[in-house]
């Protein structure tokens, strides 16, 4: 940590071998068509309102808001201290469009989009709680992942910075209470907690 762009790729699981074979496949085409530029991006952990859609796929931020705002305590499979490089997804939206607008000969390429931050599951418990007005303490269960497990996830950016001038503009606690006061409790209301984990 932090992860590189540049670093050896070892996929822990059939979901990023799939990354890993998207990444090899748009360098395969610029080579063979090199007048098409072919950038591709390496999500961090990323976060925003509206995703009740997704379920219990969304991330982490949403599933603790949604059980928070009904105060029911979020469900941390170890011990919290797993982290991830949280991102807002207006960030991710001023990435792409960077890369979009950009003058620059990029060829095949691939950058993080991240905030260059870690940030513990325990601590985005005490941002929500801050964010809420509440006190509500996690449940703590032992992880079911044995295999491939992400302990930890905290991005470099410096290659987006230098190459497309992103710079990361939301912060957690604002991002955080951005999605808090914009939840629409009518929406997590038509799921069940058990359903969303």
């Amino acid at each position: 940590m932090p992860l590189t762009e540049d670093q050896r790729v070892t996929p822990p699981n059939h979901y990023a071998v799939t990354k890993q074979v998207y990444e090899h496949a748009g360098r395969c085409f610029n080579q063979v068509y090199p007048q098409v530029e072919v950038i591709g991006f390496r999500f961090m952990s990323i976060y925003g309102p509206n995703e009740e859609a997704k379920g219990k796929y969304a991330n982490l931020i949403s599933q603790f808001c949604w059980d928070m705002a009904r105060n029911l305590p979020p469900v941390i499979y170890g011990d919290g201290t797993q982290f991830r490089d949280f991102t807002n997804v207006r960030d991710v939206v001023q990435a792409l469009t960077k890369a979009i607008e950009t003058e620059k000969k990029i060829g095949a390429d691939v950058f993080n989009i991240g905030t260059d931050r870690a940030t513990s599951l325990n601590q985005i418990v005490a941002a929500l709680n801050k964010a809420f007005g509440k006190n509500i303490q996690p449940t703590y269960i032992e992880n079911p992942v044995k295999e491939g497990y992400v302990k930890g996830q905290h991005a470099d950016i410096s290659k987006i910075r230098e190459v497309l001038g992103y710079e990361p503009t939301v912060t957690l606690e604002v991002g955080i209470q951005e999605q808090v006061d914009q939840l629409r409790m009518d929406r997590i209301r038509k799921t069940s907690s058990d359903e969303l984990r």
